[in-house]
């Protein structure tokens, strides 16, 4: 995981999972070294292969998705 994309999910209040990988993800087509972003309703919402922010963070700001102040 990198740092970039930790910081980008904590800045944009997502919440970070990291799981190790199995081949049991490689058969459900997942990709290693991935980031997948799932909506509320369950739906993958962007998935990213390489990991990198730039990806998610357009996705992001598409669907204007900010991150939280003031609490």
């Amino acid at each position: 995981m990198s740092p970039a994309l930790a910081a980008l999910c904590k800045a944009r209040a997502l919440a970070l999972h990291v799981f190790g990988w199995s081949e049991a993800m490689s058969a459900a087509g997942l990709a290693p070294d991935a980031a997948y972003l799932i909506r509320p309703d369950g739906y993958v919402g962007c998935a990213e292969a390489g990991a990198t922010v730039g990806t998610l963070e357009q996705y992001l700001d598409t669907w204007v998705l900010r991150p939280r102040t003031g609490d």
